[in-house]
């Protein structure tokens, strides 16, 4: 089985670089297939030289954007595990890891020397290992194997080949399992040309983009589609194709994309890191089914248990990294739980419903609500947080936050300072806090998480 893994990454990689046209481009010249194919040799043998071996774990930055296809490429042809992760706010624990920056990398994507770290950890047939994304406190890093990928790589190629497209635009970061798997190197095998989110990302700037380089197939998240819709719109888009993930999109959501965008198909691609990621797909999204995540991928099973999805297939995670008891917690008998309440339709797609835990998803970043409760109650200032979901057209969620303060002197300022003197993320801070005298409770002195999955 190792052996045909191998030969399918092998001939994964090989056969992309049958094409001469534009494969990656961004504020930077055009990278043709060709010349992809040389600086990812160049990879190769910097790697060989560097005697990167298969116990090294890479940690890469993604800040590098696109130049990071190139890097991917090389170090999953050689066997060797990659955690992509944004430097700028890089554990310490990482640091002890063999890391590849700014500094060894040039404009095209070429590797130079990298120093070896002396810390490495047996990985076998582990590919990726992405962490969970925008998880306050320590996230699960979730280890994918080169059959989950390759696997889940075909399968939703099979499907999104089915698509009149040509040109790929890429709006996340390459630490999200979407963007690596389901979109890049769904691309690769497709052999289509991507386009890569600048750094300096506007709303008009974007749409100045894919009027110039004529993108017909949109990736992203339904937050970040419905946020463009403000955008006043002076000629026709060539938009074909609108592939929303990371969040289930709302009433309102597709209502306005779909109005906005009123020649574009719309499709709902649903799925988690977990799954690496892609599980189901619908292609054909309306107000009418607009939480309706269509019908699961080749050789992927599901099963509603309890209101809760499950899913077991050859895309399911390896499991959690360093973290046996979280892994033990999401996974039974090969059946993965997703915690997202969902029901099977007659057709057999799948409509999700909402979530069964306290996740809040927020303009596509994940937050746990009591993670962030933990670190609000750490205050001295603060008696009792409640944190919970309200649905937001702008942003998918809004985190609203219920405090209980200890003084009547204390003000709402109070707490952003605390959280900044906490170096939370400004992401995670709330959107909304009240101050109230207690924490509302059910009939039998249980706090109720509140979110709602309405249609606003």
């Amino acid at each position: 089985m190792m052996n045909d893994m191998k030969t399918m990454v092998d001939n994964f990689v090989n056969s992309i670089f049958v094409h001469c046209k534009t494969c990656l481009w961004s504020i930077n010249p055009k990278v043709t297939y060709k010349e992809l194919e040389n600086v990812v040799e160049n990879n190769i043998n910097i790697i060989k030289q560097n005697k990167i071996h298969h116990d090294t774990l890479i940690i890469l930055d993604t800040n590098l954007g696109w130049r990071l296809v190139p890097i991917l490429l090389a170090f999953f042809k050689c066997r060797i595990t990659v955690l992509p992760f944004d430097f700028k706010e890089l554990p310490e624990e990482y640091a002890s890891y063999t890391l590849i920056s700014q500094g060894h990398v040039d404009e095209h994507g070429c590797l130079s020397n990298v120093e070896v770290s002396n810390k490495g950890q047996s990985l076998n047939d582990i590919a990726l290992i992405l962490c969970t994304s925008g998880s306050l406190g320590k996230a699960k890093a979730v280890k994918l194997t080169y059959d989950n990928i390759m696997y889940n790589v075909i399968a939703n190629a099979k499907v999104i080949n089915q698509l009149d497209s040509e040109r790929f635009y890429i709006s996340r970061p390459l630490y999200h399992a979407s963007a690596i798997v389901a979109e890049v190197f769904t691309g690769l095998i497709l052999n289509k040309s991507m386009y890569f989110r600048q750094k300096n990302f506007t709303p008009s700037s974007f749409l100045q983009d894919v009027k110039k380089k004529e993108l017909d197939t949109l990736f992203s998240t339904p937050t970040i589609m419905y946020q463009l819709t403000k955008v006043k719109k002076t000629e026709k888009l060539p938009v074909k194709n609108i592939v929303l993930s990371g969040e289930i999109p709302k009433y309102k959501q597709i209502e306005e994309i779909s109005n906005y965008f009123d020649q574009s198909q719309i499709i709902n691609a649903y799925g988690l890191t977990e799954a690496s990621p892609r599980v189901c797909i619908n292609l054909n999204v309306s107000k009418e089914n607009y939480n309706n995540v269509g019908k699961p991928l080749e050789n992927i099973q599901l099963k509603i248990k309890e209101d809760e999805l499950y899913i077991q297939g050859p895309n399911i995670m390896n499991g959690y990294w360093n973290n046996e008891d979280k892994t033990n917690e999401v996974k039974h008998e090969g059946w993965l739980r997703t915690k997202d309440i969902a029901i099977q339709e007659k057709d057999g797609s799948i409509t999700i419903m909402g979530r069964k835990d306290d996740l809040l998803i927020r303009a596509g970043v994940n937050l746990h609500a009591h993670t962030l409760e933990e670190i609000i109650n750490s205050s001295s200032s603060i008696k009792q947080s409640f944190v919970y979901g309200v649905n937001s057209n702008k942003l998918g969620q809004e985190i609203v936050c219920l405090l209980v303060a200890k003084s009547v002197d204390f003000k709402v300022i109070d707490l952003f300072q605390y959280l900044k003197s906490r170096s939370v993320p400004q992401r995670f801070w709330p959107d909304r806090v009240k101050l109230v005298k207690e924490i509302p409770k059910n009939k039998i002195g249980k706090r109720k998480r509140l979110v709602w999955w309405c249609q606003d």
